[in-house]
């Protein structure tokens, strides 16, 4: 079994997580992450080894964790800027065929001889690249081991989809849980009723009639009797006669115009009207979405991990 602790002098000195790989090699490997600019080294079984590499791996010898169980190796990480707590390893008589280490905490660990086969199968089953989903705010490297890191913080997550650019490769983040800023248009060609306006108009017309009265003064005429001739009417007024002449007896007469009359109309207006209506709307409502507006669908918060190593 190979039993992997992992020290990240660069938070604390703390470790991050122990995995255990059942690959028959039956060794512990430390797998330090530092600043080499730092200058960090690790102090084992009075050793001094530097450490030059971002990531530094140490493989223990077996003859400084077999002896006496109630013996410990010891062993942590120094640095310019401090030292790490002392790591303890309780030692075993002996290496059977899978050594198996446990973890007590962050400093303390066992070393057996069982198989731990039923916690290599459940690693084996989140394949790196897997997606743990929990509510407990645990790294699932103390439940499977492996390594595990945060994922999707503060994002729920989508499918792939080939077919939409959104969302056709994985990885890929996208969306806004704000409104973002936008416009909407809009046109058509509406059609009211047909029937919509149809209407008639009425009237009423009055016809007055009127009496025309006169006469005229100094109406000379052949005839001296009475002569009728349409409205105009002639009357003899006088029986003087005056030879204007000299051979024709001629007499003064008054004419009367009698233009009395009245007009009739009669008639209708047929109902007119029938039409349509077109309303054609056209243009743009303003700018909306500042980008400040809530966009939220329902959600509930989960903690994802993703495994990478």
């Amino acid at each position: 079994m190979k039993n992997i602790v992992i020290i990240n002098t660069l938070n604390n000195f703390t470790v991050e997580l122990m995995e255990n790989v059942n690959d028959d090699t039956n060794r512990i490997v430390l797998y330090i992450m530092c600043d080499p600019s730092d200058h960090p080294r690790l102090e084992i079984a009075g050793q001094s080894v530097g450490i030059t590499e971002n990531h530094f791996e140490y493989t223990i010898s077996q003859a400084l964790y077999i002896g006496n169980e109630s013996e410990f190796l010891s062993f942590r990480i120094m640095t310019d800027s401090g030292a790490s707590e002392s790591f303890q390893i309780t030692k075993i008589r002996e290496v059977g065929i899978n050594l198996f280490m446990n973890k007590t905490d962050n400093y303390h660990y066992s070393l057996t001889n069982a198989i731990g086969q039923m916690r290599t199968n459940q690693l084996n089953a989140w394949p790196v690249g897997s997606i743990y989903t929990s509510v407990n705010n645990v790294n699932p490297t103390y439940i499977f081991g492996g390594i595990w890191e945060p994922f999707a913080t503060g994002r729920t997550l989508v499918g792939v989809d080939t077919s939409q650019s959104e969302f056709s490769t994985v990885r890929k983040p996208g969306g806004h849980k704000a409104l973002q800023s936008h416009s909407h248009t809009f046109s058509g060609n509406r059609a009211l009723d047909e029937n919509a306006g149809s209407h008639g108009h009425g009237f009423s017309l009055t016809a007055v009639s009127k009496t025309l009265t006169g006469t005229t003064e100094s109406l000379y005429t052949a005839n001296q009797g009475n002569y009728s001739n349409g409205i105009v009417k002639s009357t003899k007024t006088s029986n003087r006669q005056y030879k204007t002449d000299g051979t024709t007896t001629n007499a003064w007469k008054q004419l009367t115009v009698n233009a009395t009359h009245s007009h009739s109309v009669t008639g209708s207006i047929t109902a007119v009207g029938n039409h349509q209506h077109y309303f054609t709307p056209s243009g743009s409502i303003g700018s909306s979405g500042g980008g400040n507006a809530q966009n939220l669908q329902p959600y509930i918060t989960v903690y994802f991990w993703e495994r990478v190593l």
